[in-house]
């Protein structure tokens, strides 16, 4: 039997025999473990590769064997020897390659097939290759954890379970100076790992609920790790699996995290003194742990609320009395009457500042459309109405305990208003709560009725409620009254103001005449503007801020100096003429002005667009003033040509002595005899009483007069030519338009 016969039967036999069997039990391996990451990663083995490739090679080398092709001569005696010979020897050579590489081949399917022995191998790899982002051999030892919990394989799940602590826990601790943000992959497993538990009847594998659905994975034990929002999401989406599948135990388990990591990882943090100053000099850590904590609970109040939304009382009632120390803390939940108005105030949110969108954070199942914010915080609410009546349930153990104190009136008058306004529907979802008479048996909560109440000498829920309304009322009023008026406030006002106007005047000398008018002269008047407001636009400690408190009246006033000015031009005015667009320019044209008498002073005509859009018209040496705010309605957009010697003339006077006594005036421009005044009525008698008369609606004592003061005298002489040219629109009907042959020479105009 020659050595290629011998080769071409352990070929055909590992083609005929072995391999249709081995790949047979490969493709058994998705059925096995239902995983294409597993496959793709065996189908990338070089075991695999290198036996496919030695068969093949093997089969060629058969072949040209078999066709005993005439070789090459190169006339070496030696060499033509190995070359006539060499595809046998090649044969040789590819057939031991070969069955070594089915033993291997063998032992790799071994390993795949056999978890116990895969599950290592998986391990080694991605130890190895920890730092590529794929993950795949992440994904792939995933995949035989759930292979392992459809089998209720402990061993393996603990394996795995123990693996995977390890992996987050040293994710989170190359990443101590940010928030801990997982790869997606990470996050994947914990929730489909949660989902597999859930659908499985037996619960043999109990310890991988508590560190998959109790959030041990994602928050770590005992460590100082700051929390991302991508984990919130995530936490917050493991919370609605277990809901979904009815599994009160796994909020548990997450609730006992929760509750260690708060008290031991986010615990509050110590203040340090400065050992010279005894300054704080850990305040910014002290901040930061506050956030931090404000933003856990946060999670856990809508927990709360969705337990309540879903009708899992029971639930409630264990969360409610889960503890860790004797005597009781219950870190997760409030402590004083304090904390429960503050919690409700921080999700009613009736402004809409904190929570524009809470769907989009905390979504609950079964709440859609454009309402589902507004019932998400209904429910919030409610579950905060609960852990008011809850407040009755606490025990003291420290004489400093005082769970049902009426909570502390807040210091601002915005904040007290909103308190008021909204202490009613607090009101009404207590009653409602106190109505459910299935959810305070399950909590435990029945006990609270008013005859226990009078019985035991404790505010009835409602009336405490009452009570702390009637003293927020008394409170604010009183502050309304008493509340100073702010001198920083006062002082943004005032500068404010002069920032507004001043630049205004300035504008306006550029046709203030520069020579004194005499003679009989038409005068107009200019006075200042004020007004009654409420103080709290003037005062601190305002939740709510007033934005344009330093502006509105300067704007207004400023509007109304304009106004008035612009049409004293109409009223002096000797002849008008409505031209369309196009003639505006040859109009002026036909006035034939001197250029150097006269002056065009525009008000909305843009003078170079009308230039630029007929190149054949032109403007030589005529100066032009322009403004742009009039009186609409009276001027429209219109040129006034007028000598520049019969400019009118703009006389600021002196306010009287007494006006600046009575009204309390501060001059803040000398130029214009400009004055502004900011007083609090409550402490000027005397104003207040001349001001009661015409302003019986208002009450003065909450009140502060803003005015602004100036007397401005706007004179003109009398018969003097001034010619209106009115640009004619077809939106505003103004009368019948003129031809350009209506307009005469500014001479025929002074005959």
């Amino acid at each position: 039997m020659t050595s290629i016969s011998i080769c071409v039967a352990f070929i055909v036999a590992i083609l005929g025999i072995a391999y249709p069997i081995l790949f047979g039990v490969v493709s058994r391996l998705d059925e096995k473990y239902s995983s294409q990451v597993i496959m793709d990663l065996f189908n990338k083995e070089a075991e695999k590769k290198s036996f496919i490739f030695l068969l093949i090679s093997s089969l060629v080398l058969i072949l040209i064997c078999v066709f005993q092709l005439a070789p090459l001569s190169f006339g070496i005696k030696w060499l033509d020897y190995l070359i006539a010979n060499s595809a046998e020897y090649l044969l040789i050579l590819s057939t031991i390659f070969l069955i070594a590489s089915f033993f291997l081949f063998v032992q790799k399917i071994l390993i795949y097939y056999t978890p116990t022995r895969f599950l290592p191998y998986l391990i080694n790899k991605h130890n190895k290759d920890e730092q590529k982002n794929d993950y795949e051999f992440f994904r792939a030892i995933s995949d035989i954890l759930y292979y392992s919990i459809k089998n209720q394989n402990e061993k393996i799940s603990k394996t795995i379970a123990t693996y995977m602590y390890s992996i987050f826990k040293k994710f989170r601790e190359t990443n101590t100076n940010y928030d801990v943000t997982y790869p997606s992959t990470y996050y994947e497993v914990v929730a489909k790992t949660i989902e597999e538990l859930a659908i499985q009847k037996n619960r043999r594998l109990i310890f991988l609920e508590h560190r998959t659905a109790g959030s041990i994975w994602l928050l770590g034990e005992f460590g100082n790790y700051k929390i991302s929002e991508n984990t919130y999401f995530w936490i917050w989406n493991n919370l609605q699996l277990a809901l979904k599948y009815d599994k009160d135990d796994y909020i548990i388990y997450h609730w006992e995290q929760a509750h260690q990591y708060i008290s031991y990882s986010l615990q509050h943090i110590d203040p340090k003194l400065s050992e010279e100053t005894y300054a704080i000099i850990n305040q910014a850590d002290i901040n930061q742990r506050i956030l931090e904590r404000k933003r856990f609970l946060e999670l856990h109040y809508v927990l709360g609320a969705l337990l309540l939304y879903k009708r899992h009382y029971n639930c409630i009632n264990r969360a409610f009395n889960f503890t860790q120390s004797i005597p009781p803390k219950y870190e997760l939940l409030p402590d004083t009457m304090d904390d429960i108005f503050r919690l409700y105030f921080y999700f009613r949110d009736p402004y809409e500042m904190r929570f524009p969108s809470i769907s989009s954070r905390y979504y609950f199942p079964e709440i859609g459309g454009l309402q589902s914010d507004m019932i998400i915080k209904k429910w919030i609410c409610e579950y905060i109405a609960v852990l008011y009546i809850r407040q009755y349930s606490i025990i003291p153990y420290l004489i400093t305990m005082t769970p049902l104190s009426p909570p502390t009136i807040p210091d601002t008058q915005g904040e007290k208003r909103t308190w008021i306004d909204n202490l009613d529907y607090f009101k009404k979802l207590v009653e409602d709560v106190i109505k459910n008479k299935e959810l305070l048996i399950a909590t435990g909560l029945d006990f609270v009725t008013d005859e226990w109440c009078e019985a035991n000498a404790y505010p009835k829920p409602l009336e405490l409620i009452e009570t702390t309304r009637q003293l927020l009322i008394a409170s604010f009023e009183g502050a309304e009254i008493s509340q100073p008026v702010s001198d920083v406030k006062v002082k943004k006002f005032k500068d404010t103001s002069v920032s507004i106007l001043e630049p205004i005047f300035d504008s306006y000398e550029s046709i203030n005449n520069s020579n004194d008018l005499t003679g009989d002269l038409n005068k107009w008047y200019i006075n200042g503007e004020s007004y009654i407001i409420d103080k709290s636009g003037f005062a601190d400690n305002q939740d709510v801020a007033h934005l344009n408190f330093d502006s509105f009246l300067a704007e207004s006033f400023s509007g109304k100096y304009r106004n008035e000015i612009s049409e004293t031009f109409v009223y002096s005015s000797s002849q008008s003429y409505l031209l369309n667009s196009e003639n505006i320019i040859a109009g002026i044209n036909r006035l034939k002005i001197n250029k150097h008498e006269y002056v065009i002073v525009s008000f909305g005509v843009d003078i170079n667009a009308l230039i630029s859009n007929d190149n054949t018209q032109s403007l030589t040496g005529i100066a032009t003033v322009n403004f742009n705010f009039r009186n609409y309605r009276l001027i429209g957009e219109s040129l006034f040509i007028i000598k520049k010697a019969d400019l009118p003339k703009f006389k600021y006077r002196e306010i009287t002595v007494e006006e600046v006594q009575k009204y309390n005036l501060d001059k803040v421009v000398d130029k214009y005899n400009l004055y502004l005044t900011v007083v609090n009525l409550n402490n000027s008698d005397e104003l207040r009483d001349s001001l009661a008369e015409t302003s019986k609606d208002q009450n003065l004592a909450k009140s502060v007069l803003i005015g602004i003061f100036i007397s401005l005298e706007i004179q003109w002489k009398k018969d003097i030519k001034c010619i209106q040219i009115k640009k004619a629109s077809p939106y505003n009907e103004a009368g019948i338009i003129n031809k350009l042959a209506d307009v005469n020479p500014i001479e025929a105009h002074l005959k």
